[in-house]
């Protein structure tokens, strides 16, 4: 059934005019065989024909062509896709730093595994959590505040305690980053711990051993 209508759609008209034609030129035969005059379907068909030549050669040019456009897309479009599997890999899976995403109300929305077993939760336990139930002095009015800093400055660095799973207390540095898209804001931390974090150039303070000191959550929301 579906052939029978492809072939319709196909050629349909065509058949129909032929007919036409064929009838019409039959006619005018018998009523005035001696006529030398085209008719008027005698003009229009080939006239018709060549048309529909031009129109089928023009869309295969521009199907050929089109195929070739979408081919490319369609490859850029999986290269895409493979950098960020990769990129997405290797943050999930690094040992180097713990990666916290937080929405606006200080929800955790997503993390990878390092930062789950550094506190001792797992990722199910620790995606029920928020900034404040991990991190020392954090809460409703200070994440407001750092918020609005944040949305200033774009990232911010300071250093932290987190809560472990056990109670334990953990010294960290924060790496926040802020983004916008559209209505929605994210913040995503990066979290190492104090001894083993690179420290920023923008931190030019020394610490009693030499090292770069790193400003409290205080320092930064009143500097």
């Amino acid at each position: 059934m579906n052939r029978f209508w492809t072939f319709i759609s196909k050629w349909g008209f065509p058949l129909i005019m032929g007919i036409i034609y064929w009838l019409f030129d039959t006619t005018v035969d018998f009523i005035n065989p001696t006529s030398g005059k085209q008719t008027f379907l005698e003009i229009l068909l080939p006239t018709w024909f060549g048309v529909e030549c031009i129109f089928r050669s023009s869309m295969a040019v521009v199907c050929m062509f089109g195929t070739k456009f979408l081919e490319r897309t369609l490859h850029r479009v999986h290269k895409l896709e493979q950098q960020l599997f990769l990129n997405e890999f290797a943050v999930e899976h690094t040992k180097a730093f713990a990666m916290l995403w937080s929405n606006a109300e200080g929800r955790i929305i997503k993390v990878n595994e390092y930062a789950a077993d550094r506190l001792g939760y797992s990722k199910a336990e620790l995606l029920k959590k928020t900034v404040f139930d991990i991190t020392v002095g954090h809460d409703t009015k200070v994440w407001e505040q750092l918020l609005t800093k944040l949305k200033k400055d774009g990232n911010l660095t300071y250093a932290a305690q987190q809560r472990k799973k056990d109670g334990t207390l953990i010294d960290a540095v924060v790496y926040l980053q802020y983004l916008k898209i559209k209505a929605d804001q994210y913040q995503f931390a990066f979290v190492c711990d104090a001894f083993h974090c690179p420290v920023p150039s923008h931190c030019p303070e020394k610490s009693a051993c030499g090292r770069p000191s790193i400003p409290s959550l205080a320092q930064v929301l009143n500097g």
